[in-house]
Order: structure tokens, then C-alpha cells, then sequence
């Protein structure tokens, strides 16, 4: 395949105007939220594909891998690798990624709880100096 001096400049913008074109999406989302397009994505199942997204984002090399890999035949690439995925994501998901994501919370609270606790002392003692 040959490319030309147009393929090439389209090749160095692409990533520019695919930024461009997704903040007009975002700021037409914004602008227009009652639209169709933007209703169906806060459909329930849509929600829940965003909810396990960064899940199915980790586990989805696993699946997508060559069936040869793992013994499987090519009939693996019609599809059926696609439930799978979402079981293990939505189990990665529900028991992992969101039990250390509420961990990590209650870690927050506590530090800046102590960040709190300290910066009173702190302005306790400057008051009592002055």
C-alpha cells in the first residue's frame, strides 16, 4: 500500500481531530442532554458496560487472545469469548476493584481526618501565641 502526501497529513491529525470531534460530543452532551443518543447511554445495561469497563479493559487481552493460544478452536473468535469476559470482569469488579476502592475511601477519611485534627492544633497554638 502506497500513501500519499494526503494519508499523511491525515495521519499526523487523526489524533487532533478525534480530540476535537470527542469534545464536541462531550459539549453537545452537555448542551443537549435530553437528546436521544445521550438518554440510551444512561439505559441500565449501558451503565453497567461503564461501570465494568476499566475491568473488561483489563481483562479482554485474556479473551481476545488467539483461541490457538489456549487450545481453542477458531470457533472461539465467533463471539463466545464475549460472555465469558463479562462474567470474569463483573467478578474482578465486584470483588476486588470495589472492595479496595472502599478501602481506599476509608483511608482517605482517616487522613484527612488527622489533616483536620492537625491543622486545628496548629491553629489553636497560634491563637494561644497570640
Amino acid at each position: 500500500m502506497r500513501i500519499t502526501p494526503t494519508a499523511t497529513w491525515l495521519l499526523e491529525l487523526g489524533s487532533s481531530l478525534q480530540a476535537f470531534g470527542f469534545s464536541i460530543f462531550l459539549l453537545h452532551s452537555v448542551l443537549k442532554p435530553k437528546a436521544m443518543f445521550y438518554r440510551a447511554l444512561n439505559w441500565k445495561w449501558i451503565r453497567q458496560i461503564g461501570v465494568l469497563s476499566y475491568s473488561l479493559y483489563i481483562w479482554q487481552q485474556l479473551f481476545w487472545s488467539p483461541p490457538h493460544i489456549f487450545g481453542l478452536e477458531r470457533f472461539w473468535w465467533a463471539g463466545l469469548w464475549i460472555p465469558p469476559l463479562f462474567v470474569v470482569a463483573a467478578i474482578s469488579y465486584y470483588g476486588l476493584e470495589r472492595p479496595l476502592l472502599k478501602l481506599r475511601n476509608h483511608f482517605r477519611k482517616i487522613k484527612l481526618a488527622d489533616s483536620l485534627s492537625t491543622s486545628s492544633q496548629q491553629s489553636q497554638r497560634i491563637a494561644d501565641d497570640n
